[in-house]
């Protein structure tokens, strides 16, 4: 699939605008986060609009901007959203020194950003080709809600190149059913069939195959001549660096400042992976013991995905406390944390390990053994979004979720609320793997399109195999049919 082939998103669905001569003007909507430059972005019924985090708004924020600010300020949701906002900039904090005292200000400006941006522009309607998780688009999204105005996104799919459609309307997310023009082809069901098999045969996700084996080559003598390589043309090149590290410090020397940022994520990175390696490990002999799956971070799927849970450790003393006392949980680390290739060290202290040793009637096991090999004498899984709920159901392993994962409602998990307790996970009933197949297979035709979400193509086919070279048309089109049919229902 040729890359001046695909193009951008928005620049695809603009063409097809064009195409089909829709009566859709400028402003209508906004993509916000697909990349590339805001002119090229921008075509007839496509804005794309997007603010370097911390950079200088032209011109002044009026008064009527301040009183819609003052009113999202004082409205319910706000406290919940201010946290997870200023914890989403951990993705922007390399080297640990972009402070909660600079992030204040960032927050403030891009929230009065949003609203002098959706005030004069109006759209009827948001997009955004994946979940907004990151700071600006999870800003902007929020910021709608409270303007009255509906959201669109789509959320990934790990077992197949598809995403489903969810709108997010006067404070209620709903889960869109496309019509049949968006249906999707036998060969992506396929594909899902295929790795659910995977899943309920123990296999490692494509992604953690990967990452292992990237990791198992980092130490090899021509990898570490190249990474020497790299680090010395960071350190001299000027461009070097994000723009958050040392956000209200001042260097007279440019050097001095890439030379110290290197040397601050080599440390955090040497912290996280050390404190994860002196867990104390166990190898349970009995089948009394249920299990905790954390989630990698900074990752979509636990934060935003994983609310109402913001930080994974609140979640964890949530399930030791529905654990029978006389009962075992195993927390069981990602692999993708302290991955060398990923950063783990943005989403997760080594300080949260020694708290965790604090609660009673926890055990641990390495980051690098295998989940799968736990789950046949487990009570229960518990998990934010995982799909290790996915193959604990395969297993006959009931599930206890937190969050608001893609595969919400599977048979055999419970979601868990303020009213749950052990016995109502345990007593789930678990359906056998043809009857969970038939869940997923359903769910995938019924309201999921073809879609990258917001991933590159080659990063999906190393996952998921190709996609063929209709794909790109097929996720566009999809796309504009839904804006369509839900600009459509709104006008009705």
């Amino acid at each position: 699939m040729d890359t001046e082939e695909l193009g951008s998103l928005a620049l695809r669905v603009g063409a097809l605008i064009e195409e089909r001569d829709l009566p859709l003007s400028l402003g209508a909507w906004v993509f916000s986060g697909l990349g590339g430059a805001q002119s090229k972005e921008e075509r007839h019924g496509i804005e794309f609009h997007k603010t370097l985090t911390g950079a200088s708004s032209p011109g002044r924020f009026s008064a009527k901007n301040l009183s819609k600010y003052s009113e999202f300020i004082s409205s319910k949701e706000f406290e919940t959203f201010r946290t997870v906002a200023i914890k989403l900039m951990n993705r922007l904090d390399f080297s640990g020194t972009f402070r909660m005292l600079e992030r204040e200000v960032v927050l403030q400006r891009a929230v009065l950003d949003a609203i002098r941006l959706l005030e004069r522009r109006k759209p009827i309607l948001l997009v955004f080709p994946v979940s907004p998780h990151l700071f600006l688009p999870y800003v902007a999204a929020n910021v709608a809600n409270f303007l009255k105005i509906p959201v669109l996104h789509f959320q990934p799919c790990p077992i197949a190149p598809v995403v489903f459609p969810h709108l997010v309307a006067d404070g209620h997310s709903r889960l869109l059913e496309p019509d049949v023009q968006s249906k999707l082809s036998v060969n992506l069901v396929e594909k899902a069939r295929q790795k659910l098999k995977a899943l309920g045969l123990a296999q490692d996700p494509t992604y953690m195959q990967l990452q292992k084996s990237n990791d198992e080559s980092a130490s090899l003598l021509g990898r570490r001549v190249i990474s020497i390589f790299r680090t010395v043309e960071m350190i001299f090149s000027r461009g070097s660096g994000a723009s958050d590290d040392f956000f209200s410090h001042r260097f007279s020397s440019p050097l001095l400042r890439r030379v110290l940022r290197l040397f601050l994520i080599r440390v955090l990175k040497k912290e996280l992976r050390q404190a994860s390696r002196v867990l104390p490990g166990t190898n349970p002999t009995s089948s009394n013991y249920s299990i905790f799956a954390l989630h990698y971070e900074p990752e979509r799927t636990s934060l935003p995905e994983g609310l109402p849970i913001v930080f994974q450790a609140d979640a964890i003393a949530i399930a030791r406390s529905m654990v029978p006392p006389e009962q075992t949980l195993i927390v069981k680390e990602h692999y993708s944390q302290t991955s060398s290739s990923l950063r783990g060290f943005q989403g997760r202290s080594p300080m949260m390990y020694s708290l965790l040793q604090s609660y009673e009637g926890l055990d641990f096991v390495s980051s690098k053994e295998r989940l799968s090999d736990l789950l046949d004498k487990a009570n229960c899984v518990f998990t934010l979004t995982g799909t290790i709920a996915i193959e604990s159901v395969l297993r006959g392993v009931p599930v206890a979720y937190f969050g608001s994962p893609w595969w919400s409602g599977m048979p055999g998990s419970v979601r868990v609320s303020s009213e749950s307790d052990f016995r109502e996970v345990i007593s789930t009933p678990v359906p056998n793997s043809n009857l969970v197949e038939e869940f997923f297979i359903n769910l995938i035709q019924r309201h999921s399109i073809p879609g990258l979400g917001g991933e590159s193509v080659d990063t999906i086919e190393k996952k998921l195999g190709s996609l063929g070279s209709d794909f790109a048309s097929e996720e566009s089109a999809a796309i504009l049919d839904l804006i369509v049919l839900t600009l459509q229902n709104k006008g009705s």
